[in-house]
């Protein structure tokens, strides 16, 4: 006897798939190739995998590699061992010597920068190995300076991405003028880029022989990005495709991911005596309060944090040439990596989940 399921109860089987198995299923039949690539699959396929993830995984890019080649790194919270990816596993092989810089994440794709000869950027999703190259954009290049770069998507749409640029130039080159800011927008559906008129220049402000921003991350359809003086936060929502300035709770402090919001951490002396440091630790709340929610201390005066775990209780954290190691509130050590943190501690890292997404119709 036959058994035949439901179509709803089919497409339930199918959303607790690992994205690997998806790959394979795509081409048992035309209509699952279409459900993969719908919004609403790949939305509820990638809660499914949050839900799952008791396993809190990193995306680890090296840019300290003495192969002059970015070395990727995957990380899981339960397990010392890591994961290099193969090098045929890279969005475009190791075809150079050159560098590829991540730009951002979201919902399982990076966005990385790369200069073949002609700089420019490309989308991965390294659980389908599928790569989207961006088009050139026909209103920027390589004269103008580059302020401000987002990658995200909106909240509720899991098969388009957006890569938003802001640029600046000088009237007559020169430097010594007021420079006037554009701002463009890559979108993955249309695959082109588009200016975005009315921004406020208010929003936009030029250090001198600074680099703009400190950190970023983006969360719940918004990009937030941590200016230089530690003053403010850049935040860029891409649904309404606007910008506006938070401000940060007290100086000097970093930005990370934090569940379904982003925290700011802040360093501070607990002994001098014995060399202990500790992190404060904020929370965004709605209505964009800060509440400050925990204190990891005590540790050592050199250990750095790179990311938050389960509800901010625990953290990613590490110093120059030393293993990268996990710790709890108390500063007690968790679990020590073999991932050795490189000099000037230059390494990205991003809290990974799977998804399905593609980046091609």
């Amino acid at each position: 006897m036959v058994v035949t399921l439901s179509e709803d109860l089919t497409e339930d089987i199918l959303e607790r798939l690992p994205t690997k198995s998806l790959m394979r299923f795509k081409s048992v039949k035309q209509s699952w190739n279409t459900l993969f690539k719908s919004n609403t699959f790949i939305k509820r396929h990638s809660q499914r995998q949050r839900q799952r993830a008791s396993i809190e995984r990193v995306m680890i890019f090296d840019t300290c590699s003495q192969e002059s080649i970015t070395r990727l790194t995957l990380l899981s919270s339960n397990a010392p061992v890591l994961f290099e990816l193969p090098v045929e596993q890279y969005p475009f092989g190791q075809y150079s010597s050159d560098l590829i810089y991540p730009m951002g994440h979201c919902n399982g794709i990076f966005c990385l920068w790369y200069n073949d000869g002609n700089p420019g950027f490309v989308l991965w999703n390294p659980a389908t190995r599928e790569a989207k190259h961006v088009p050139p954009s026909p209103f920027s290049n390589s004269l103008n300076i580059s302020y401000y770069f987002g990658f995200g998507s909106n909240p509720n749409t899991f098969n388009c991405f957006k890569l938003i640029h802001v640029f600046c130039m000088f009237p007559n080159d020169d430097t010594k003028a007021k420079p006037m800011f554009f701002t463009e927008l890559y979108n993955t559906s249309a695959d082109s880029w588009t200016v975005i008129r009315d921004v406020d220049p208010c929003f936009f402000t030029l250090p001198r022989n600074l680099l703009p921003f400190r950190s970023s991350a983006f969360v719940n359809g918004i990009d937030y990005s941590l200016f230089f003086d530690y003053t403010f936060i850049l935040c860029f929502d891409f649904c309404s495709n606007r910008f506006w300035k938070l401000d940060t709770p007290t100086l000097n402090g970093k930005i990370l991911e934090a569940e379904d919001s982003i925290a700011y951490i802040v360093q501070h002396t607990v002994s001098e005596d014995q060399g202990q440091i500790g992190y404060e630790i904020w929370i965004l709340e709605q209505e964009n309060t800060w509440t400050k929610i925990r204190d990891i201390h005590p540790l050592d005066s050199d250990v750095e944090i790179y990311a938050l775990w389960r509800d901010c209780t625990e953290c990613l954290a590490g110093t120059e040439y030393q293993p990268l190691m996990s710790y709890n509130s108390d500063g007690q050590t968790l679990q020590q990596f073999e991932y050795i943190v490189p000099q000037y501690r230059e390494f990205y890292n991003y809290k990974y989940v799977e998804s399905i997404a593609f980046l091609s119709p």
